[in-house]
C-alpha cells in the first residue's frame, strides 16, 4: 500500500504512515456498523478497531529506522575521497543483500526528484562483484568500485550500505538503520532543488 501512496506523489513519510491510518478507520468504520446488529457482530465490530491496525502492522512492521534522518556530519577535509557536491552516493560491499535492497529504493527516488542519477561505490578490487548490483540498478546508479578501503571504511565506520551526501563542504553520513522515510524525504527535496 505504501508504493501506491509514493506512486501518487505523497511523501515518503506520509506513504509510510497512511496506511496504518487506513486500517484503523477501517476498523472504525466495521465497529460502527456491526454495533447494531447481534451481539457477536457487536464483538467482532469492537474487536476490528484494533485487528485491522495489528493485521497490517504484522505484515508490514515498523522498524526502529523507518521514521529516521539520523546522519552525521563530516567535513570533506576529513576524509580522503571526493564525492560530487549535490549527489547521492552509497557505500557498498560485495554480496551485501542490504545494499542490493536499497536499489529498489533509490530508484523510486531518482525518479520522483528527476531521474537524478547516484554513485554506487563497491568497496572491492574484483569488479566481477559488481554484476550482483548492475541487474538492478543499471540506467539509475552510476555503479563502480573503489578499492581506496581504509578510507571509505573510516566513513562508512564499517555499516553497509552507507549513504553520504555532499552539501558543500559538509557531508551527511547516514548508516542504512538512519536513512528511514524522513531521510529520503530530505534527499529527494535537495535533488528536486538542483
Amino acid at each position: 500500500m505504501e508504493d501506491f501512496f509514493i506512486n501518487l506523489g505523497l511523501s515518503w513519510t506520509l506513504s509510510k504512515i497512511l496506511p496504518f491510518v487506513i486500517a484503523a478507520l477501517l476498523g472504525v468504520l466495521v465497529f460502527f456498523y456491526l454495533r447494531h446488529k447481534s451481539k457477536i457482530l457487536k464483538w467482532i465490530g469492537g474487536a476490528s478497531i484494533l485487528v485491522f491496525p495489528v493485521i497490517y502492522f504484522a505484515i508490514n512492521p515498523i522498524y526502529e529506522g523507518d521514521f529516521t534522518n539520523d546522519f552525521h556530519d563530516v567535513n570533506t577535509s576529513e576524509v580522503d575521497v571526493v564525492f560530487e557536491n549535490g549527489k547521492l552516493s552509497v557505500l557498498a560491499i560485495p554480496n551485501c543483500p542490504f545494499c542490493y535492497e536499497s536499489i529498489n529504493r533509490l530508484k523510486l527516488v531518482s525518479d520522483r526528484a528527476g531521474g537524478k542519477e547516484f554513485d554506487f561505490l563497491v568497496l572491492t578490487s574484483d569488479r566481477n562483484n559488481l554484476e550482483f548490483y548492475k541487474e538492478n540498478g543499471n540506467g539509475t546508479l552510476n555503479i563502480n568500485n573503489v578499492t581506496e578501503f581504509e578510507e571509505y571504511s573510516k566513513l562508512s565506520k564499517g555499516r553497509y550500505p552507507t549513504f553520504v551526501y555532499r552539501d558543500g563542504d559538509n557531508l551527511k553520513v547516514w548508516s542504512n538503520r538512519g536513512f528511514g522515510v524522513v531521510a529520503l524525504d530530505w534527499i529527494e527535496e535537495k535533488l528536486s532543488q538542483q
